[in-house]
């Protein structure tokens, strides 16, 4: 796990791996904007 993400895809898999919800939010709110 590096500290550079370089798309909005890494949240997607981190939200996997995690298998949280709040990341996913989070993830969701980076894509909306």
């Amino acid at each position: 796990m590096n500290g550079v993400e370089p798309s909005d895809g890494a949240s997607t898999m981190r939200l996997r791996f995690n298998g949280r919800t709040e990341v996913a939010d989070v993830g969701m709110t980076r894509l909306c904007g």
